[in-house]
């Protein structure tokens, strides 16, 4: 994260954590077809719930905690979640930033919802009665985890939910199907070519696209797990604090994580060209063989730089 905190999850702790927060929610009566809403930051923790969601064939959809309540209601009671899995706190440009007073007008905007879950922020103080513990939930381990396996579903399944931008009235739910998202994935295998980091041909490959939850781009960081990639994340603003502005933060991230593919907003880009980045005092960024860039169009400018 933006504080320079660091931590590995491997591949069967991963599993482990996903296999209990799967049991956990059909426990409360989660069945296939329902939506699960999640108000939470790009973490390790998000991609465990998401993987969670869709393994017993649920439905999920995410918003950034930068968000605010009517934002996100716009959204989610939409699509009716009977589950909320929400974070009380994040930390951005180098403020920590309370979000249990949201949390509760998200539960109470959303009638639908019979189940909450809180990942609880290192700083929060506001406590949310009536909740399950997202720490707690994911630290079962016995047989009945070990020998969980995700349902095999059709093709076109619910996968997960993204929104439109909300300019031309409420944003619009848009669907993604299973099937129709691994299609859509081989753009990171065969486009970026973005491949196993075991693998000979991209041995040690690590893939970070910078995004926070709410953007699309979060979704295609997810899907390099689905080729075998170590995903890289990054959770915080990439241009440093507000009252120190450092564009050099996400290449420091990925100088010091090996980052092999490198992916960001073009505005993002942009940013760094505009306050004369040195990249040459950024780390050794010599493991970089790609960089993306998606969003606004990237100019001519920018591009040379």
């Amino acid at each position: 994260n933006e504080k320079g905190e660091v931590r590995a999850l491997s591949w069967p702790e991963l599993k482990r954590q996903v296999a209990a927060l799967a049991l956990h929610l059909t426990a409360q009566g989660v069945q296939p077809g329902d939506r699960v809403a999640a108000y939470l930051p790009n973490l390790p923790e998000t991609i465990v719930a998401f993987l969670a969601t869709v393994s017993i064939g649920a439905v999920w959809s995410v918003c950034a905690p930068d968000m605010g309540t009517n934002a996100v209601l716009d959204r989610f009671s939409q699509i009716e979640p009977t589950v909320l899995i929400a974070v009380d706190g994040v930390t951005w440009a180098g403020r920590d930033l309370g979000r249990g007073e949201i949390v509760r007008e998200l539960r109470a905007g959303l009638p639908s919802v019979r189940h909450l879950i809180v990942l609880h922020h290192q700083n929060a103080t506001n406590l949310i009665a009536d909740c399950a513990d997202f720490t707690r939930t994911c630290g079962r381990n016995d047989a009945e985890t070990a020998s969980f396996e995700p349902l095999w579903l059709p093709f076109d399944h619910p996968l997960w939910i993204v929104y439109s931008s909300g300019t031309t009235g409420l944003p619009k739910p848009i669907v993604h199907s299973h099937g129709g998202m691994i299609v859509v994935a081989m753009v990171t295998g065969l486009h970026m070519d973005i491949g196993g980091s075991y693998g000979a041909n991209n041995f040690g490959e690590r893939f970070h696209w910078y995004s926070s939850t709410g953007w699309v781009m979060w979704n295609c960081q997810v899907a390099g797990l689905l080729s075998g990639t170590t995903c890289v994340i990054f959770d915080g603003s990439p241009g440093g604090p507000r009252d120190a502005p450092d564009w050099s933060t996400l290449w420091r991230f990925a100088a010091r994580h090996g980052v092999t593919f490198l992916g960001s907003g073009a505005a993002f880009f942009a940013g760094c060209a505009k306050a004369g980045v040195d990249l040459a005092r950024c780390g050794d960024l010599s493991r970089i063989r790609a960089l993306g860039t998606t969003g606004s169009p990237l100019s001519a400018e920018v591009q040379r730089w």
